[in-house]
């Protein structure tokens, strides 16, 4: 954690010669640090230093023949055009003009520091593929999410485990010579059971622990209550209880001590950092509770809130300064944070963290805990230690496990290097549980018991989309099993645009006993011994099996990553597990040709069965629904929010079945008809998502009656999407506060306005779990059978007529009922018997039509706008001159609306108004609107409307000389009255001409 990454890693490109260097950051802020190392590194060289800010200019450099060092923000890379119109970047911004010098040369070397953030974005890799290289070096000090990317052989580890063990042994191993670790505090870990302690704080109910952990939820802890009109405000919902627990933290009557509870503590922990949930309002509320405490707010305590985005480096910059000043003036601090300075930052005479946030990230975990690591001398004394307290032990353990699993890539959980990872660690950071009276140390046992909770959580986190999800019988491959996986790959790579590599068979697997053998030579290796040539065969056969297995693994994961969503809507009480054969029968046969890879039988897939760790499948199932069960008391915009996580997580399965992004539908549904957008990231000032009303009709969603129908549901989300734009609606009508009548108007919603249909009885259960949850209130959500071969209207469905089914299986009695609005997300095509992809969205077109709605709007492949294509012509012609037809949205490139699909032609969404009879593309479709409002101009007046022969128009310049029907170029010396300077007013034409001496001017004329 303190390697000092930057100066080593400047050491590098200095001893190789490096002549063009390029650093790129995730935070601009650390741009002094950099210019520091790069002056004592580079101190007796030529090397120069650029940046955006100081040292030459990098034209300049890229000129000379100097070797230098450019150091650059990714922030600023990230949005040049070069990146942001590349499809792969997944975005539909304009990037800017910009680092072409940057993209245009090769680097002899690109550094990358905290890779872990940078690297982790479609936009950021995006920007990377733009910088040529010779050589890339990552940088992190908590790489957990990284470190699988890459071979054991290209990965250097400095951790703190080494650090302490190197300052433990230096004065043996270097007798006379000084430590430079002395000043090394090192860490300890308490960790006390708020459960224990609920007769001196309150009943802690259901509603205070995770339903899939049982671990203390801080969120709910810190809750804040709310005013008449939904806005937070600075006070707890659980005041009385949250004065308690600090109360608890000062008692010094009992038998447990807390960090506060004497003044010798207290002296340990005189500047401590609070991590508290990252809400601004439950942060005043703790200051406001502290400032009034009798220990805490007395004026030995600085209470310091520095709440709000880490990403502001301005800000960061005054945070700091806040916390050194109080730091300075007391003798106590306390500094409040929900993000802010909790990576990167250094504040010496922090020593103690205190973890009062629901996170789940290792990284984010161990990054807050080492703030209180860094060497300081406070009052002439050397810092020796660094203190974290924690109040939910499980996810303490959880975390550290998973962070020490994740750094050393052990294939097996209990494996010896695995076990001595973690004896490592607790020996050099002891994490303490406070029980009895005493603080009892955790054992490695305890650790690898929370490991395969981390796991799972992992798994669940990454969509089945994770190498933990299966066992080491993948090593012990035989022929016959190679075979079979090599006609899996056949299958998969009928529908997958990814590459799959087949199996080759050389040595054939290792049985337990060959593995076990290999691995002991493999940790021998490690320690620097001698190998004889049958152990070095060894390791040789355990590598290939180990790449035998890798590729195993990515021809199963294009059955895996389907799982999650089936799982997610599987009809299954929350209280059973779902094992791998269970999930098998659960899935009926046309949900299984739907969801699943064609040619794929449940028979079929049994035969791979045996590859999955069983207990992670059953766990990983387990978390995915009671994710989705835990938001069923949520509010309506927190409980969207948390689905979306959930499907966030859920992976494109094929070519044929595109999932719609959560950000997709938003950007769909609000360029039709407008409404909340909650994937812009803007709030209003009651914290709900960005209401979208500009240049588009939003009144469907104020209509009592409106009825929006989702014509192939595979996720709910649409209807969800269109569910909430009409609670937020009604809730505005409303007077009650939105706490007391939330569920009420919510089923209202899904009962009577929300109709959703179907291909199989698995999208209509995952439908089901997206509106409702497992609330079992009333729906509109049906399946149709054989719906695509219906729409074909095929042998036996000549004379199929949707709107009958619906209305029967809708169980509408009144026949002359209409939708309002039909949307979704069609089926593209479909696969025939001669491998030719027959198109099938214009189906659901005409489906929609037939329905006879007031408006459709469908998001689809976008051919038929140039009469291209295989959807039939005369129905691309019936579009293209369709008056009741637009096109809110064209994107060419399909991959920045599908990210990794490629569809010919791109996309569009498609809005049909049937009130509007004036629109229509008039025939054929322009892709650039500006160039479409000048066809619309001909199309209407002729080319004369546009082209004026001779300088002459049909009407007067101004209606004051009426007989002035030629543009001269004297006209602003001529008619002087008739202009102004500036735009304003009436007078918004803008003219171009020229003034005395030829000089060439625009003014502004008024509008007749």
């Amino acid at each position: 954690m303190r390697f000092g990454k930057t100066s080593a890693a400047m050491q590098v490109a200095k001893e190789n010669e490096m002549k063009k260097v390029i650093i790129v950051t995730h935070r601009p802020s650390v741009s002094i640090d950099w210019y520091d190392d790069f002056k004592k590194v580079f101190a007796d060289t030529n090397y120069e230093y650029s940046s955006k800010t100081k040292g030459e200019y990098i034209s300049t450099l890229m000129k000379g023949n100097k070797p230098f060092v450019y150091f650059a923000s990714l922030q600023d890379l990230r949005l040049s055009k070069r990146v942001v119109e590349d499809e792969s970047a997944g975005t539909q911004a304009r990037g800017f003009d910009k680092n072409d010098e940057i993209f245009d040369a090769t680097w002899d070397m690109l550094i990358v520091d905290e890779a872990h953030e940078g690297t982790q974005s479609i936009l950021g890799d995006a920007t990377f593929s733009k910088i040529p290289t010779n050589f890339t070096l990552q940088l992190s000090g908590t790489p957990f999410n990284i470190l699988y990317k890459h071979e054991e052989e290209d990965i250097f580890t400095w951790d703190y485990v080494m650090e302490q063990e190197e300052k433990l042994n230096w004065d043996e191993r270097n007798p006379g010579v000084p430590n430079p670790y002395a000043e090394l505090p090192a860490l300890s870990i308490f960790t006390y059971d708020v459960d224990t302690f609920a007769s001196h704080i309150g009943s802690l109910g259901e509603n205070f622990h995770d339903s899939l952990d049982g671990a203390f939820k801080f969120h709910e802890f810190f809750r804040v209550q709310k005013d008449d009109e939904g806005n937070d405000m600075a006070e707890f919902v659980h005041e009385v209880m949250v004065i308690k627990f600090l109360d608890l933290l000062v008692d010094n009557t009992l038998d447990t001590k807390f960090p506060y509870a004497t003044e010798e503590y207290r002296n340990y922990n005189k500047h401590s950092l609070w991590l508290l949930p990252n809400r601004v309002k439950a942060i005043e509320a703790m200051e406001k509770l502290l400032r009034d405490h009798p220990i805490f707010g007395s004026n030995q305590f600085g209470i310091v809130n520095i709440s709000g985005n880490s990403r502001d480096d301005e800000e960061d910059k005054d945070a700091k300064d806040r916390v050194a000043k109080a730091i300075k003036n007391h003798d106590y601090t306390i500094t409040l944070t929900g993000q802010r300075l909790t990576t990167g930052a250094s504040i010496p005479e922090w020593t103690a963290v205190f973890i009062m946030s629901d996170t789940n990230s290792a990284t984010t975990y161990l990054q807050t805990a080492f703030r209180c690591q860094t060497p300081a001398k406070i009052e002439g004394k050397i810092k020796t230690q660094g203190y974290v307290f924690d109040f939910a032990p499980d996810r303490t353990l959880k975390l550290v496990a998973e962070a020490i699993e994740l750094n050393h890539k052990s294939g097996k959980t209990n494996s010896p290097e695995q076990k001595d990872a973690m004896r490592q660690f607790l020996n050099f950071c002891p994490i303490l549980a406070a029980k009895g009276g005493t603080m009892k140390p955790y054992d490695v046992e305890n650790m690898l018991g929370q490991l395969k909770k981390a796991i799972i959580e992992r798994v669940s986190r990454n969509g089945f989309d994770d190498p933990k999800l299966y066992n080491d019988e993948l090593l012990q491959l035989d022929e016959l099993d190679i075979t079979r996986f090599n006609e899996l790959k056949k299958i998969i790579g009928k529908s997958t645009s990814e590459r799959v590599n087949e199996i080759k068979i050389n040595d054939l697997g290792m049985t337990d006993l060959q593995t076990q053998q290999a691995e002991e030579v493999e940790r021998k290796k490690k320690q620097k011994q001698e190998l004889s040539q049958e152990e070095k065969d060894a390791l040789r056969k355990l590598k290939e099996a180990r790449e035998q297995k890798k590729t195993a693994i990515s021809i199963l994961r294009a059955v895996s990553i389907r799982m999650p969503m089936l799982v997610y809507g599987a009809n299954v009480s929350i209280r059973d597990d779902i094992t791998l054969q269970k999930f098998i029968e659960l899935v009926d046969e046309e949900s299984w040709r739907e969801f699943m890879p064609a040619g794929l039988s449940k028979e079929g897939f049994r035969e791979f069965t045996k590859y999955y760790d069983e207990d992670v499948f059953k766990g990983v199932a387990h978390s995915i629904r009671a994710k989705a069960f835990d938001c069923d008391d949520l509010l309506p915009t927190e409980r969207i929010k948390a689905i979306a996580e959930i499907f966030n997580t859920f992976k494109n399965p094929d070519k044929e079945t595109v999932l719609t992004p959560w950000n997709v539908v938003n950007m769909h549904m609000t360029k039709a008809f407008g409404g909340h957008d909650f994937s812009s990231g803007v709030t209003d000032k009651i914290g709900k998502p960005e209401w979208k009303s500009r240049d588009v009709d939003t009144s469907i969603w104020a209509q009592d009656d409106t009825k929006i129908l989702d014509i192939n549901s595979k996720s709910g989300l649409y209807p969800l999407l269109a569910c909430y734009d009409i609670y937020s609606r009604q809730l505005i009508k409303n007077k009650k506060t939105e706490e007391k009548i939330f569920k009420q108007i919510w089923n209202k919603m899904l009962a009577n306005n929300i109709y959703v249909l179907c291909k199989s009885p698995m999208a209509k259960s995952i439908a089901l779990r997206t509106l409702a949850g497992y609330s079992g209130a009333k729906t509109n959500i049906i399946y149709i059978n054989d719906l695509v071969k219906k729409l074909q209207q095929k042998d036996s469905f000549k004379d199929y007529n949707l709107k009958d089914e619906l209305l029967e299986k809708f169980n509408l009695k009144d026949k002359e009922m209409k939708f309002t609005a039909v949307v979704g997300n069609p089926p593209y095509q479909v696969t025939t018997d001669t491998n030719f992809a027959t198109p099938i969205y214009h189906l659901f077109f005409e489906a929609a039509k037939s329905l006879s709605p007031d408006y459709i709007s469908l998001i689809h492949p976008a051919r038929f706008l140039f009469n291209a294509g295989a959807t039939p012509k005369e129905w691309n012609k019936q579009m293209l001159n369709d008056p009741h037809l637009s096109i809110p949205l064209y994107e060419p490139k399909s991959q920045k609306i599908f990210l990794g699909v490629d569809i010919k032609g791109g996309v569009c969404v498609t809005f049909w108004n049937k009130n509007n009879p004036n629109g229509g593309l008039g025939g054929s479709f322009v892709s650039h609107f500006e160039l479409g409002d000048i066809l619309a101009k001909i199309k209407i007046g002729g080319f004369e409307k546009i082209i004026l022969p001779q300088t002459k128009t049909n009407e007067p310049i101004d209606k004051l000389f009426p007989t002035e029907l030629r543009i001269r170029p004297n006209y602003f010396e001529k008619f002087p009255d008739i202009f102004t300077a500036k735009k304003k007013g009436d007078y918004t034409i803008k003219i171009i001409g020229l003034e005395k001496g030829n000089k060439r001017t625009e003014r502004m004329q008024k509008v007749n």
